[in-house]
């Protein structure tokens, strides 16, 4: 049976390529999206026959045809030949206004996927239609709407966050897994937060599916809540995440692993015994292939052992690890202890994920900037982005405390300099021999950095791969 269909499709395929300079829109539409959801990629000859009989025919194209040709051709992972590419997106940006929900999602997701430019005009038009037909829109192309979006780096406006997070509000009971773990992504990745009724609702239909999370769909929906800021999960889903990283670990990309490790220092746990064996599989993965971590890999994870008080601490020229303090409870299991995995990868891993760490570029914010400007005007001497010899975090300066010239005798004793430490650095604070001081005035002893210098830090996040 597989042999005559497979000759079958062969036959139409070689027909379809003698006819091909007949077809119309809707023909070529069709037969692209025939292929693409069977998954049979075709001769190049009929693709390159298609699309050139698609770009020059004087058949007017419709909305559907432009879209489901587009995402055909994504799907097949086809070379697109720029005549096509030009008419298909003037077509659109003629006829945006026409556009259905599906359509503006299958078009966007299609030019995000081929990584297209559709031009900011198409995409505003398109940005208006969505607004316009925001109520018509199902589960799946909200989801596939705003991955595109994020994915191509556009901007999500206020105007079309309110109405498609509200449209998703009222269809959560259509979202799958994928697509909540989409939804999420794509909002952490343009920065808007979602509200805490989408938020509650989502997490409802993602704890009724907890079971069907695929090792992706998880990680991103890890990253993406702790990406928003998001500390603590319902206790059902996050047990049922966590079972699911120790079920399909060994299907877990390196991105993936040290995404997860990432997210898990920003969330607060509640099961620690789910939570040491999820980190137990997790490093064993890290162990196991720690030559292909990418550098934006190795400073989550560098981040990650910071967050479980594994730390490195600077002896001399040497690297020892600070011992396991009290706020590292919930990191531990029943037995106390950290895995024997989750040591190890600390021991093998933390010299370079520290040196990692530390040589990433920064650039300084306009925040930063207009601080030092005030700081100098008040007689401070900064020094910029210094490198904190127990965290590796860049610090936005070093501060010098001004010296004040006094003509009169010297006081009885001559008072530490102190600095304000302004941000916290991932973790909750600074770290200080051992002790973790959030804000407040500390000496230039506890920071371990020469000549009475104190720390500012906005406390950047390496947030991982998208």
């Amino acid at each position: 049976d597989e042999l005559r269909e497979l000759t079958f499709v062969t036959a139409i395929m070689s027909r379809s390529l003698d006819l091909a300079g007949q077809f119309g829109p809707q023909a070529i539409a069709s037969s692209l999206w025939a292929l693409a959801t069977l998954k049979i990629v075709p001769p190049p000859a009929l693709l390159v026959a298609l699309q050139t009989t698609a770009a020059v025919t004087h058949q007017p194209w419709r909305p559907q045809g432009i879209a489901i040709t587009l995402w055909s051709l994504a799907s097949l992972d086809a070379e697109l030949i720029p005549i096509l590419v030009r008419r298909m997106l003037s077509e659109a940006a003629l006829q945006a206004d026409s556009f259905s929900p599906q359509a503006v999602a299958n078009l966007l997701w299609a030019t995000a996927t081929l990584r297209l430019d559709p031009g900011r005009e198409l995409v505003r038009v398109l940005t208006l239609r969505s607004v316009q037909c925001a109520g018509e829109f199902n589960a799946q192309s909200i989801s596939m709407l705003l991955w595109s979006l994020a994915s191509s780096e556009h901007e999500l406006s206020p105007t079309l966050a309110a109405a498609i997070t509200q449209q998703a509000v009222e269809c959560s009971n259509e979202f799958t897994p994928q697509g909540i773990s989409n939804l999420f992504w794509a909002l952490a990745t343009l920065s808007v937060q979602p509200d805490q009724v989408l938020l509650h609702t989502l997490m409802r239909q993602a704890t009724a599916q907890q079971h069907a999370f695929e090792p992706q769909a998880t990680c991103n929906l890890l990253w993406s809540l702790a990406s928003l800021g998001e500390q603590h999960l319902p206790d059902e889903l996050f047990q049922a995440l966590l079972e699911a990283i120790v079920r399909r670990a060994a299907q877990f990309q390196p991105q993936g692993v040290a995404n997860t490790l990432w997210s898990l220092a920003c969330l607060q746990p509640t099961n620690t015994e789910a939570l040491r064996r999820a980190l137990d599989v997790l490093s064993q993965r890290v162990l196991e292939e720690a030559h292909v971590y990418s550098d934006l890999q190795l400073r989550q994870i560098h981040q990650f052992l910071l967050e479980t008080r594994l730390r490195p601490r600077v002896v001399g020229d040497s690297l020892v690890s600070f011992p396991v303090d009290a706020a590292s409870a919930a990191w531990l299991g029943d037995s106390g202890v950290h895995s024997a995995s989750l040591l190890a990868m600390r021991d093998k891993m933390q010299v370079e994920c520290r040196r990692v760490f530390q040589i990433r570029k920064t650039r300084g914010s306009t925040l930063q900037r207009e601080v030092g400007r005030t700081l100098q005007s008040m007689g401070y001497v900064l020094v910029e982005e210094a490198s904190c010899v127990f965290s590796g975090y860049s610090l936005d300066f070093v501060v010098f405390s001004p010296i004040v010239k006094n003509s009169g005798p010297p006081p009885p004793q001559q008072q530490q300099p102190t600095v304000s430490v302004a941000h916290e650095i991932i973790g909750g604070g600074h770290e200080t021999g051992g002790e973790w001081v959030k804000g407040g005035r500390i000496t230039p002893q506890a920071t371990g950095l020469v000549d009475g210098v104190g720390l500012f830090d906005e406390g950047r996040e390496e947030r991982g791969e998208r």
